[in-house]
C-alpha cells in the first residue's frame, strides 16, 4: 500500500480475497497500483497495512478500515467472514484521537494522542495485552500500560509498545521464538518489559532510563523485532500533505512575479487545488462537535476561514489563474463519485466561497459539473449535504443559491441547444430544491423570496411550461429523465403572480385536457416518430420543436383566453 505524502490519495494493490486493497468486490488482484476510491477527498495522513487487513487515519482523525474482519480486526464491533471489501469509519475510534495505528496478521494496535494504547481483534496469544486469549471486536484499552507511550509496532502475532519517559519497552503476544524480546519463549498475555541492551538479565528487575523517545525507533516483522538507535526516524506529525496556512498563504501573496519561488507556489496551488484532501485538511475546524457527534451530524471544515482565504487569493490574478485551471482539469472530474466518503462531501461546503464558481465564464466548466455532482450524490450522501446546509451561517447558504441561481438566469436567458443542457439544468434546480428545503428545515433563515427567479420569468412563457407539464403527465413521462426543463415543477423558484398564471392556465386545461392533447399529439405525431428512442419513449425535443403556430391554433381552438395567448406569444 502507498500513500502520496502530497495530497492524501491512497493507493493498493496485491490479492484481494478479503477486500483487503479496499477497491471493491470483483476485484481478485491487481498488478500495479491502484487507488482507493473510496477514500478519495478524505485528508489521509497515516495508512498500515496487515496480513490481510489495513487501516487509515485521516489529518480531522476519522480512521477507515477495510479487509478481513474474521477475528474483530477492524474494531467494528461485528465479525465479517468474507471480509470488508470496501473502507469503512471505525466509529469506536472516533473520539480517541488516534495517533498511528498498527496492524499485525489478525489484530490491531492503535496509539491515541493522549498515549494510551487500545488492541482489538485475535488474542489467541496473549497479543492484545490484557491478560487473555480472547478476542475483542471493539478497541480495548491495555490497562497495564500506565504510562504514555509513544510507538506502537504489531508483528504476525505480537505487540511492542514503547514508553519514552521511563525508557522502557513492552512486548506481548506470540514468544515461541523469542519475538518479544522478554527473555522467555513463553506466550505473553499482558505488556512485560523487552531486555533492551544495557538493562538486567531479568526481566522483572529491568532498570528504567536506558533509552528515550529521541533514541530509539521500533520495528517489528512476521515473528522478529528491531530497534534503530540514534535520532528517530518515526513521524510524529501530520505527514506532509499540501495545505494552506497562514505561512503558505503569505508567502504566495507576497512572492515576486517569475521568481523561483514564485514556480514553486504555482506548482503548489497547482496541488492543492487539484485534490479534496489538500482543500479539507487547509480548512479543518477546531471544533470537536464532528468528531463527538459524527461526520453525518456535522461538518469539520471552518466555512468562515475558507471565505477569508480565498477572498486575500482572488486579489493576485496569477493565482486564480492556477486555480481555475487545477479545478477545471483535476478536481472537479474527480468529484462525481455517487457516494463519497463523508469526510469528502465537505469540498462542497468549500468550493462555492470561491468567486471563480459565480462568474458566468465559468458556468460550463466548473459551475454545472459541480452542480452535477451534487445531483449525483447518492440518497444517504445527499441526506448528510443538506444536513450540514442547515447548519451555515446564512450569508454561507445565501452563497451557494447564488451560484445556483446565476447558473438558471444565465441558461433560460439564453438558448437551451441540447438534451445535455435540459439535464444539467435540471442538475441545478433540484440542488436549488434541496437548498430550498434546508432553509425551510431552518425557519426560512433566508426569505422565500430569495429562491425566485423573477429576472427569468419573461424568458420562459407560463402557459408553455404548464402545456409542457401536463403534456409529460399525459404521456406518462412525468419523471422521464429526457423530459425539458419544466419550472412548474420547481414553483419555490416562482413568484405570486407566477404561480396565479400557472392556476389559471391549469383550470382550463382541466375541461379540456383529454381532446387538447389528443390533438397535440396528433398534429406533432410526424416529429414524435423522429424523436422516439429503441424503448419508444419521447424526448423532450418534442415539446419544443413544435411550431408556434400548431401551439397557437389549438389554444385559440379550445378557446382559451386571449390574455393567454398572449403570454405565451410573448
Amino acid at each position: 500500500m502507498f500513500l502520496n505524502p502530497t495530497d492524501g490519495a491512497v493507493y493498493s494493490w496485491g490479492k484481494n480475497s478479503v477486500g483487503q486493497l479496499g477497491l471493491g468486490k470483483g476485484v481478485p488482484f491487481k498488478l500495479i497500483p491502484s487507488q482507493v476510491v473510496s477514500i478519495s477527498g478524505a485528508p489521509v495522513t497515516r495508512v498500515c497495512a496487515g496480513a490481510e487487513h489495513s487501516f487509515a487515519i485521516s489529518l480531522s482523525g476519522a480512521v477507515y478500515a477495510w479487509g478481513a474482519n474474521n477475528a474483530g480486526q477492524l474494531g467494528i464491533n461485528r465479525v465479517d467472514e468474507t471480509g470488508r471489501f470496501n473502507p469503512c469509519p471505525v466509529a469506536a475510534l472516533k473520539l480517541l484521537g488516534v495517533s498511528s495505528v498498527s496492524c499485525g496478521d489478525a489484530h490491531t494496535a492503535v496509539l491515541a494522542k493522549d498515549g494510551s494504547v487500545y488492541t482489538f481483534g485475535d488474542g489467541t496469544y496473549g497479543q492484545l495485552g490484557h491478560n487473555s486469549t480472547a478476542r475483542e471486536l471493539r478497541p480495548r484499552k491495555v490497562e497495564a500500560i500506565r504510562e504514555r507511550a509513544s510507538q506502537v509496532q504489531c508483528g504476525s502475532n505480537h505487540t511492542l509498545v514503547y514508553l519514552p519517559s521511563s525508557g522502557l519497552l513492552l512486548g506481548f503476544g506470540r514468544s515461541t521464538e523469542g519475538q518479544t524480546g522478554t527473555g522467555s519463549t513463553a506466550n505473553q498475555l499482558q505488556p512485560s518489559p523487552v531486555l533492551l541492551p544495557g538493562s538486567s538479565e531479568r526481566a522483572d528487575t529491568a532498570e528504567e532510563g536506558d533509552f528515550n523517545s529521541r533514541q530509539i525507533t521500533v520495528f517489528t516483522g512476521h515473528n522478529a523485532s528491531f530497534i534503530l538507535t540514534g535520532p528517530s526516524k518515526h513521524p510524529t506529525g501530520a505527514g506532509g500533505l499540501l495545505k494552506i496556512d497562514t505561512q503558505t498563504l503569505q508567502k504566495w501573496l507576497t512572492v515576486e512575479f517569475g521568481s523561483k519561488q514564485w514556480k514553486e507556489a504555482k506548482s503548489e496551488i497547482g496541488e492543492i487545488c487539484s485534490s479534496a484532501s489538500c482543500l479539507i485538511a487547509s480548512f479543518l475546524s477546531d471544533s470537536t462537535e464532528a468528531l463527538d457527534g459524527g461526520r453525518a451530524h456535522y461538518f469539520g471544515v471552518d466555512v468562515e476561514a475558507a471565505r477569508d482565504v480565498f477572498r486575500q487569493l482572488q486579489k493576485k490574478h496569477w493565482i486564480i489563474t492556477q486555480m481555475t485551471t487545477s479545478f477545471k482539469d483535476k478536481l472537479i472530474p474527480s468529484l462525481q463519485s455517487p457516494a463519497p466518503n463523508v469526510e469528502a462531501l465537505e469540498v462542497f461546503l468549500i468550493l462555492p466561497e470561491i468567486s471563480v464558481f459565480h462568474e458566468e465564464k465559468n458556468i460550463p466548466d466548473l459551475i454545472l459539473p459541480l452542480s452535477s455532482a451534487i445531483a449525483n450524490l447518492s440518497d444517504a450522501s445527499s441526506k448528510i449535504l443538506r444536513t450540514w446546509w442547515t447548519m451555515l451561517p446564512v450569508s454561507h447558504m445565501n452563497k451557494i443559491l447564488q451560484m445556483f441561481r446565476r447558473v438558471i438566469s444565465c441558461k433560460l436567458k439564453g438558448l437551451i441547444k441540447s438534451m445535455r443542457d435540459h439535464l444539467l439544468l435540471k442538475d441545478v434546480l433540484q440542488n436549488m430544491k434541496l437548498l430550498f428545503k434546508a432553509n425551510k428545515q431552518v425557519k426560512f433563515l433566508l426569505p422565500v423570496s430569495a429562491f425566485y427567479m423573477d429576472e427569468v420569468v419573461p424568458f420562459v412563457p407560463i402557459v408553455v411550461d404548464m402545456l409542457s407539464w401536463r403534456f409529460y403527465q399525459q404521456e406518462d413521462l412525468s419523471t422521464d429523465v429526457h423530459s425539458p426543463v419544466i419550472l412548474c415543477r420547481f414553483p419555490f423558484a416562482l413568484n405570486l403572480l407566477a404561480k396565479v398564471q400557472m392556476l389559471h392556465v391549469d383550470a382550463q386545461l382541466r375541461n379540456v385536457r383529454p381532446r387538447f392533447f389528443t390533438l397535440l399529439s396528433m398534429s406533432c405525431n410526424s416529429h414524435l416518430d423522429r424523436c422516439k428512442d429503441q424503448s419508444n419513449r419521447i424526448y423532450c425535443e418534442v415539446t419544443f420543436d413544435v411550431s408556434f403556430t400548431v401551439f397557437k391554433s389549438i389554444l385559440n381552438q379550445y378557446k382559451f383566453s386571449s390574455s393567454l395567448v398572449v403570454a405565451w406569444t410573448h
